[in-house]
C-alpha cells in the first residue's frame, strides 16, 4: 500500500469500508479500531501446566479473550498457570480479576516474567488485599448481649422528644 512521503504507514485498513480492521501487510503492529494495540495471548497446555504469554494492554474489555481461554484450561487438565507478562504495556484490576478467578478453583498460578506496569499492580495488590481466613475456620463469638432490632423508618434515626420543624410550621399551604 503505497503513502505519501512523511505520512505514518496504517497498521489496519477496512475490507470494502466495512467489518473489523484487517492488518495491513508489513505494518509493526495491529492497532484496535480506535487506537489501542490489541492484546496478544500465545498459550499451551503440557503435562498440567498452561503457560500464557501476554502482550499489549489488558483492560476489562481486552481481557476477555484471556478469562475465555482461562475458563477453557481446567477440563484439559490445566491446574498451574505460568504467566509470562514481560510485553504488558498497560493493564488494570480486570488482570487482576483473571488472576483471582483462577485461583478460586484451588487452581495455582506462577509469573514467569512481567513488565513494570504488571510488577507495579501486583506489588499494589499485595499492599492492599487482606489475607482472607481458612474456609474451615469458625467465625469469632458474638460478645455481649443481642442488641435489640432497629426500628425502619426516619423516626429511628431521631432523638426522642424532638420535633423536626417542616414546610407546614412555615405558613407554606399546598396549592387549590
Amino acid at each position: 500500500m503505497a503513502t505519501r512521503p512523511g505520512r505514518p504507514r496504517p497498521t489496519a485498513t477496512r475490507v470494502n469500508g466495512a467489518g473489523p480492521p484487517v492488518p495491513v501487510p508489513g505494518a509493526a503492529r495491529w492497532r484496535g479500531v480506535n487506537g489501542p494495540p490489541l492484546p496478544r495471548i500465545r498459550s499451551t497446555v503440557r503435562d498440567g501446566v498452561l503457560s500464557v504469554s501476554l502482550a499489549g494492554e489488558f483492560d476489562h474489555y481486552s481481557c476477555a479473550p484471556l478469562r475465555v481461554l482461562l475458563d477453557g484450561a481446567p477440563p484439559l487438565g490445566a491446574r498451574l498457570l505460568v504467566l509470562d507478562a514481560a510485553e504488558v504495556e498497560f493493564c488494570d484490576s480486570a488482570l487482576l480479576d483473571v488472576l483471582e478467578r483462577w485461583s478460586r478453583g484451588g487452581r495455582r498460578w506462577e509469573l514467569a516474567a512481567a513488565s513494570r506496569p504488571v510488577r507495579l499492580l501486583l506489588e499494589l495488590w499485595n499492599r492492599v488485599r487482606a489475607p482472607l481466613p481458612p474456609v474451615s475456620a469458625p467465625l469469632p463469638p458474638v460478645s455481649g448481649p443481642p442488641r435489640p432490632a432497629r426500628r425502619s423508618g426516619r423516626r429511628a434515626t431521631r432523638p426522642p422528644g424532638r420535633r423536626v420543624p417542616s414546610a407546614a410550621d412555615r405558613g407554606w399551604r399546598p396549592g387549590p
